[in-house]
């Protein structure tokens, strides 16, 4: 029965128009992949450049509050500027967690 229906050839014929598609799909998908790569690279490197310049903001802003609060005045004036200092900087990166979803 199984040699009667001609069960074998019928796989292989899928077999073979299965393969031919998923080398047309692979052709067709090669420019998206190298694409994909590039738009990574793209990322990484802004991603690696964001995070340095957090970094650079975060020094500058604490050596600033150290020479006001040490230096220039004192700790009682300084105490609510830190507190908003700090409290804008967490409001800047939750707005900038709102606008990219991204951690």
């Amino acid at each position: 029965l199984y040699e009667a229906l001609h069960v074998g050839e019928y796989h292989v014929e899928r077999e073979q128009d299965l393969t031919k598609k998923l080398e047309d799909l692979k052709y067709q998908l090669k420019p998206l992949e190298k694409q994909k790569l590039d738009l990574a690279s793209q990322a990484e490197r802004k991603i690696n450049i964001m995070t340095w310049v957090g970094l650079t903001l975060m020094s500058v802003q604490f050596g600033i509050l150290a020479r006001l609060t040490w230096w220039e005045y004192s700790w009682d004036i300084m105490e609510p500027v830190t507190y908003f200092v700090t409290y804008g900087t967490a409001m800047a990166m939750y707005a900038y967690y709102c606008i990219t979803k991204q951690v």
